[in-house]
């Protein structure tokens, strides 16, 4: 399966990867399980890492359905959400990054950064050390 999730319980930080190529089938599965994991609402912040997608079969229809499904997964644990950066260095990576901050509510939007770095990231998140 070409994305995963896990968590580093300090300092509350969920980390997503995306490679390949990603259907809307294989993402809806990893998020079902994503949804009902019972450490998520622990996650202070968010590293998702969409640098590694080559190709995917998301048309702008799946992609609503999908943000629609992530949002309201941010609006459950606004109180404990800190910051999330999203690594989208070209191409498809860009494109869902973009549209999916555009899908946001403005109060997570505005804690969400996509960058083009490992870095990048890091420093949002005001982590100094690898996920």
């Amino acid at each position: 399966m070409p994305c995963t999730y896990h968590f580093k319980r300090k300092p509350g930080l969920l980390i997503e990867v995306f490679w390949g190529n990603v259907t809307l089938s294989e993402a809806l599965s990893m998020y079902d399980r994503l949804l009902a994991e019972p450490k998520l609402p622990n996650a202070r912040f968010e590293y998702c890492d969409l640098s590694g997608i080559e190709e995917t079969n998301l048309d702008a229809r799946s992609m609503k359905k999908l943000f629609d499904i992530l949002s309201g997964q941010y609006l459950r644990r606004l109180n404990t959400f800190e910051r999330g950066a999203t690594i989208a260095d070209s191409g498809p990576s860009q494109f869902i990054a973009h549209r999916y901050r555009l899908s946001l509510p403005e109060e997570i939007a505005s804690k969400v950064k996509i960058v083009a770095t490992h870095e990048e990231a890091l420093d949002w998140l005001g982590l100094d050390t690898a996920p």
